[in-house]
């Protein structure tokens, strides 16, 4: 499974290591006379645990950025982290929608775009610049502890979307250029 469904997304240099690492420690018969549901369980909660170990150390550094003295209390963070782990599958699969419902395949917007390279150019860009801006506006409002104002949310919103589309759009032409 790992090998068909995440290796297109390694980066190549990368495959073989990964690969052998998988064939080294993880064979078919590691977990064999454990029962699934004690490590189903271990992995959910471990997962959740590192994941608010990624939110809280985010919230440092937006702390940090935004000079914040007080730090909230744990339900507080414990409410702010389910607020983003909820909403944000909720907003990609709209986005998704919207797209969709907007741009149907074959229909008078999606043949303009095959039409025209500007239009396509743009709406290739624009689209997912946009959504990464709402994203990331979102969360420089919601994750300090400290009221952010919207101008510098969305500035900040901004500018980390044009650096995490450019990163999108460079990276996989830049591992394949060091072959």
């Amino acid at each position: 499974y790992v090998q068909d469904r995440v290796f297109p997304f390694v980066a190549p240099e990368f495959q073989q290591e990964l690969s052998n690492w998988l064939n080294t420690y993880i064979s078919p018969t590691a977990f064999r006379g454990i029962k699934s549901g004690i490590i189903n369980l271990m992995a959910i909660v471990s997962l959740l645990l590192a994941a608010m170990a990624v939110f809280v150390m985010a919230e440092r550094v937006f702390n940090h950025i935004w000079k914040v003295r007080e730090r909230r209390s744990y339900l507080q963070k414990v409410v702010a982290f389910w607020v983003v782990l909820t909403t944000s599958p909720f907003l990609i699969l709209m986005s998704i929608w919207l797209m969709n419902y907007i741009n149907p395949p074959g229909g008078m917007i999606d043949q303009l775009i095959q039409s025209s390279w500007f239009l396509r150019l743009m709406y290739n860009n624009l689209v997912p610049l946009g959504i990464s801006f709402a994203a990331f506006t979102l969360v420089y409002i919601i994750v300090p502890s400290i009221s952010v104002k919207f101008k510098y949310a969305a500035w900040g919103g901004l500018i980390s979307a044009i650096l995490w589309e450019l990163s999108k759009k460079t990276f996989y032409p830049s591992t394949i250029w060091r072959q």
